[in-house]
């Protein structure tokens, strides 16, 4: 499977461009925060992310790392055409982490981070279900 088939399929062209935009944006959401929360000394990381100091360090870097993986979960089976149905499978653990996340901000009263959150899940959800039924990967 060539790029160009990667991008237009054999489905329409439409569906298939927006669902990669959409995964182009959670990916870079996903790489910028994974490489924050991985790399950045958690001291500076908690004056921006104020649940970094209530986990344990090691829990921030998994959810660093995961989110890492998610990022790349999302583009590179999709691009490269190996196992492309990882990409929704991707989106779908991307949905679930997010809604869990969700529920975290609100447990913790953190309501400003609900929009983010929410719209982050659709975002991965509508991936998900683009990915199965509107353009799926070949």
């Amino acid at each position: 499977m060539n790029i160009t088939q990667t991008w237009v399929g054999s489905t329409s062209r439409l569906p298939n461009v927006v669902l990669w935009i959409v995964q182009v944006f959670l990916a870079i959401i996903f790489l910028v925060a994974g490489f924050a929360m991985t790399f950045q000394p958690l001291n500076t990381l908690a004056n921006t992310i104020n649940w970094v100091s209530d986990i344990p360090a090691g829990m921030v870097r998994c959810i660093g790392i995961s989110e890492i993986l998610a990022a790349i979960g999302l583009i590179v089976p999709a691009i490269i055409g190996i196992w492309p149905q990882l990409t929704a499978f991707a989106a779908s653990g991307v949905a679930f982490v997010m809604a869990s996340a969700s529920i975290f901000h609100f447990m913790r009263g953190e309501f400003f981070a609900l929009p983010m959150t929410i719209v982050l899940t659709g975002l991965a959800a509508f991936v998900e279900y683009g990915r199965w039924k509107l353009a799926p990967l070949q």
